[in-house]
């Protein structure tokens, strides 16, 4: 475990191949983990992106290539 929550995970997450059991194992580790926000790209998947945003709710990000991503301001004043 980290001694430091992480704001932003952002990236290919390489579960393109994977089962829904794994997937949801890396989503629980990353909850663990106190990921605020997630990010899956590419090679993440369409069911791991289906997962995460049904796991991390508004705290899940869109992205993929051309993407800008932003956060509210106010999330920077409670990190």
């Amino acid at each position: 475990m980290m001694d430091k929550e992480i704001l932003l995970l952002m990236g290919g997450f390489h579960l393109l191949d994977d089962n829904p059991a794994a997937i949801q194992q890396v989503i629980q580790s990353l909850q663990n983990a106190a990921v605020k926000y997630v990010c899956p790209t590419h090679c993440s998947g369409d069911l791991a992106k289906e997962m995460f945003k049904e796991s991390f709710k508004e705290k899940y990000i869109a992205g993929g290539v051309g993407e800008k991503v932003s956060l509210p301001d106010t999330i920077f004043k409670t990190f």
